[in-house]
């Protein structure tokens, strides 16, 4: 199933949708306020690369219905939720692990695979999470400078990794952010597929829903094929516009630490298991979807 906002709302819309445990229905939300310019006083926006056009009518409609439910934990509604995520990319809901937003699952992920020696391979100019969360459990950083047109540089990058002596964590964004580039996905594939020993990739896909160009593969293929060697991180807060909601997910084959908790490092399981549960009340508010409501969904 490609990959874009249309096609995820649909899938969500029998998940997500289900969150409204409760009867209540809500007024319809008011409409987008129209485009004020910026000024010295209010300025736009940008760094956060936020969507500016917020949450679809419908979606905005079914957060405000489940409030009246927030007081209740989600627990079922949370499967649910897996399901619809599941969907969307073509996997199974074992392969789906809920977080708040992505962010958490850049640490889970990262923190899950520390080992005595490892090292953190990142481009020089990507999401600054992956290196924050390795420096913070100091863990040796080690940035990779640009490639042509501030792209990732991906046999540089190997070399890099080639080089290290030890196990090694590859992290960065695709398309990246905030360089915008593309990443060669065969290129990419080939690499994560050759199976380098030691090596495990967190690719971060935030804003993978926003590109047109035909040459570009998730790497969520990868996980469908099998392999365990990586883990797809995916968000909500971009084309979905839920950045304040807080949720993403983390793709990957079942078995690998960041799904199951299976980790040798008791700290971070214990870390793992709080994120599965504290995640749970920010259900409540995701919304259902209806896209044929939407004409930004074209």
């Amino acid at each position: 199933m490609p990959l874009n906002r249309r096609n995820f709302l649909g899938a969500a819309a029998l998940g997500a949708g289900s969150l409204m445990l409760g009867s209540a229905q809500a007024a319809p939300a008011p409409a987008l306020p129209k485009f004020t310019p910026p000024t010295a006083k209010k300025p736009m926006a940008l760094c956060f690369n936020e969507n500016p056009l917020g949450l679809t009518p419908a979606a905005r409609d079914a957060a405000i219905a489940a409030l009246p439910d927030a007081n209740r934990y989600p627990f079922v509604a949370a499967e649910r939720l897996r399901k619809a995520c599941a969907d969307f990319m073509g996997g199974k809901p074992e392969n789906v692990m809920l977080s708040h937003g992505s962010a958490e699952s850049i640490r889970a992920s990262i923190e899950a695979h520390i080992r005595p020696g490892v090292c953190l391979i990142c481009p020089e100019l990507t999401y600054s999470d992956g290196a924050d969360t390795a420096r913070k459990n100091n863990v040796k950083v080690v940035t990779v400078p640009m490639g042509a047109k501030w792209s990732v540089d991906l046999e540089a990058m190997k070399k890099t990794v080639a080089g290290i002596n030890g196990p090694v964590i590859v992290y960065f964004v695709n398309p990246n952010n905030p360089t915008s580039t593309i990443v060669d996905s065969k290129a990419l594939h080939n690499w994560i597929r050759s199976r380098p020993a030691d090596v495990f990739f967190v690719i971060d896909e935030a804003y993978a829903e926003y590109v047109r160009d035909p040459s570009f593969v998730s790497c969520k293929t990868l996980v469908d094929e099998g392999l365990e060697n990586l883990c797809v991180l995916k968000t909500f807060s971009k084309i979905f516009a839920m950045a304040g909601m807080r949720l993403g997910f983390t793709y990957a084959v079942l078995d690998r630490y960041v799904l199951t908790g299976e980790c040798p490092d008791e700290a971070v399981r214990a870390r793992i298991d709080r994120l599965h549960a504290l995640n749970l009340h920010k259900l409540r508010l995701m919304p259902s979807f209806e896209p044929a409501e939407d004409a930004r969904l074209a």
